[in-house]
């Protein structure tokens, strides 16, 4: 344990450090231990949340990563690279309809109801989601 964390133990940017110094070394179930740690002690910490989503990503665990990149997108929605992300690992669990959503900044919670209102109009979700950005742009 680093010596700064015996002095304070709460020291998120710390654990954070120690975190992505384990994720450098390959040791991702490591590292999330001190995201997990962070997460605790400042549960909206968007560093710990988008770093434990790439561990969590590089251990294969692609749906829970997922949950955790949209935690970080739904805190901060200017972070671009989480929908990339996000998209990336729909594509690896084989949901093209998901990874485009993803890559379109769409948080989890309203893909179900995209996709829904995709099947009800019996049109893709492409074609769906492209009508309600219209709508959306109308109003």
């Amino acid at each position: 344990m680093p010596k700064t964390l015996t002095i304070n133990s709460k020291d998120v940017w710390v654990l954070n450090s120690m975190g992505l110094s384990l994720n450098e070394l390959n040791r991702h179930q490591e590292a999330l231990e001190y995201y997990d740690t962070v997460l605790m002690i400042e549960p909206n910490n968007v560093t710990a949340l988008m770093n434990k989503a790439i561990s969590l990503s590089h251990i294969g665990k692609y749906k829970d990563a997922i949950i955790f990149y949209d935690m970080a997108q739904t805190i901060d929605p200017k972070l671009n690279e989480i929908s990339l992300a996000k998209s990336h690992l729909y594509e690896k669990l084989g949901q093209p309809d998901d990874a485009f959503l993803a890559a379109q900044g769409v948080l989890n919670k309203d893909m179900e109801k995209i996709k829904n209102a995709a099947t009800e109009n019996k049109c893709s979700v492409f074609h769906q989601f492209c009508q309600e950005e219209f709508e959306n742009s109308n109003k």
